[in-house]
C-alpha cells in the first residue's frame, strides 16, 4: 500500500468517525444527521474499495465487495437529495416518499445479484478473461453506468431545485447547502466525464486516480464543513465559509416578511386555523411553509405576543361574535369549545387578558348599550 493509497484511506476512515460524531451529538437534526452519515459511510465504502483494488491486499475480499461496487454510489443520489429536502424544509420525511426514491438503487442491486446467477465454472473463465466479476450483471454494464449517472445528476437538480425554490420564498438557506449542492454536480460531471474517458479510449489508470482523487476532496470538503461547522445542523446562516452571521426577521426581506405575516392573517381569517382546538406552532409553520423558529420570530415580531396568546386572541375574537350572535341558544362554554378552546380555565383567563372582563360581563354591557 503506497503513500497516495494511505491518504485517500485515512479520508474514508475520518469521514466515517466524524459522521458517527454527529449522530452522537444531542443538537440539531438527527434525522438529517442519519442521512448524512450513511452518505458519508458510503462514499467512504467506495474510497475502501478502491483502495484494496489497488493494494491487492486481500483478493478474495476484494472479489465479494466488487459483487456490489455499484450499489452504493446508486444510493448516495437519493440520499443526498433526501438530506438537502429534510434539511431545507425540515419537515418529516414520509416512509413511502423514501423507499419512491430507493426504486434506482434497487434495480441496481437486482442487476448486480445477476453476478450470484452465473454459473461457477463461467465465472471462473470470466476471471481468467480478465473481466471484472462487478461489470458482468443483468443488465448491460454500459447501460447500469449510465443508468446511474443519470441518477446522480437527477437527485443533484433536484436537490439545487429544492434550494432555489426556497430560496426565493425567503428561506433562511444555509450557505453550505447551496455550496454543497453545486459540488456534488460537479463530483456527477467527473464521474460522467470519467465514464465518457473509458467508453471511448479504453480504461487507463490515470483516468481512475483522477475519479477517486476527486470523490477524495468531495469527501474531505464535506467532511470538513460538518465538523467546523456542527451548527449548520442548526440552520444557522453562513455569509461565507467560516464566518456566521445573525439574521433578521427570521431570514426573510422586509417585503417577504410582510408576505408571511398576510398569509398568517389569512389562515386566521379565511381558514380559521384556532378553531383547532390541538393547533401548535408546528402546523401553523407547515401551513406557512417555513421552518418553525421561523414562524415563532415571525408572531414575535409582527404581533409582539407569543404564538398560544396570539391563537387565543382570535379565539376570543370568535367568542364575542358568537355570543353576540346566538341564535343557537349555546351556552358560554359550548361558545367557548367551538372557537378552539379545549378547557374552561384557558378560555375564562385568556377572555379576561384581551377584553378586560368576564364574557358575562362583557355580554350585559354590550347588551345595556345596545
Amino acid at each position: 500500500m503506497d503513500f497516495f493509497e494511505v491518504v485517500i484511506l485515512s479520508f474514508a476512515v475520518q469521514a466515517v468517525f466524524i459522521g458517527f460524531i454527529f449522530i452522537f451529538n444531542r443538537k440539531g437534526d438527527r434525522v438529517a444527521k442519519i442521512i448524512w452519515f450513511i452518505f458519508l459511510f458510503l462514499l467512504s465504502y467506495n474510497l475502501f474499495n478502491s483502495v484494496l483494488y489497488w493494494s491487492c491486499e486481500n483478493p478474495k475480499l476484494i472479489k465479494k465487495l466488487s459483487a456490489f461496487y455499484f450499489l452504493p454510489i446508486a444510493l448516495v443520489g437519493p440520499l443526498f437529495f433526501l438530506f438537502v429536502k429534510r434539511r431545507i424544509t425540515q419537515r418529516k420525511l414520509k416512509l413511502n416518499e423514501v423507499l419512491l426514491h430507493l426504486i434506482p438503487a434497487a434495480i441496481v442491486l437486482i442487476s448486480c445479484l445477476g453476478i450470484f446467477l452465473i454459473p461457477a465454472e463461467l465465472k471462473e473463465a470470466l476471471t481468467k478473461d480478465g473481466i471484472r466479476a462487478q461489470h458482468k450483471s443483468i443488465i448491460n454494464p454500459y447501460f447500469l453506468v449510465g443508468f446511474i449517472l443519470s441518477s446522480l445528476f437527477f437527485y443533484g437538480l433536484a436537490a439545487y431545485r429544492i434550494y432555489r425554490k426556497y430560496t426565493y420564498k425567503g428561506f433562511e438557506i444555509t450557505f453550505w447547502i447551496k455550496t454543497i449542492t453545486l459540488v456534488f454536480l460537479g463530483f456527477c460531471t467527473l464521474r460522467t466525464l470519467y465514464f465518457i474517458m473509458v467508453v471511448f479510449n479504453g480504461y487507463k489508470a490515470e483516468y481512475y486516480y483522477t475519479l477517486i482523487t476527486g470523490l477524495t476532496l468531495f469527501l474531505g470538503f464535506v467532511t470538513y464543513l460538518g465538523y467546523i461547522h456542527p451548527e449548520l445542523f442548526n440552520g444557522r446562516v453562513l455569509k461565507a465559509l467560516g464566518s456566521p452571521v445573525k439574521y433578521k426577521n427570521a431570514g426573510f426581506s422586509a417585503k417577504l416578511s410582510i408576505h408571511y405575516k398576510q398569509k398568517l392573517l389569512d389562515g386566521m381569517h379565511k381558514d380559521k386555523l384556532y378553531l383547532n382546538n390541538d393547533l401548535r406552532l408546528n402546523d401553523l409553520s407547515e401551513y406557512l411553509g417555513i421552518a418553525r423558529h421561523h414562524t415563532s420570530q415571525l408572531v414575535n415580531e409582527h404581533f409582539q405576543m407569543g404564538f398560544f396568546d396570539l391563537i387565543n386572541k382570535f379565539r376570543v375574537e370568535e367568542v364575542v361574535r358568537l355570543l353576540l350572535n346566538n341564535t343557537e341558544n349555546l351556552s358560554t362554554i359550548e361558545i367557548a369549545y367551538r372557537s378552539g378552546f379545549n378547557n374552561k380555565v384557558s378560555f375564562y383567563r385568556a377572555f379576561k387578558k384581551f377584553k378586560g372582563v368576564t364574557p358575562t360581563h362583557y355580554l350585559s354591557k354590550h347588551q345595556a348599550s345596545t
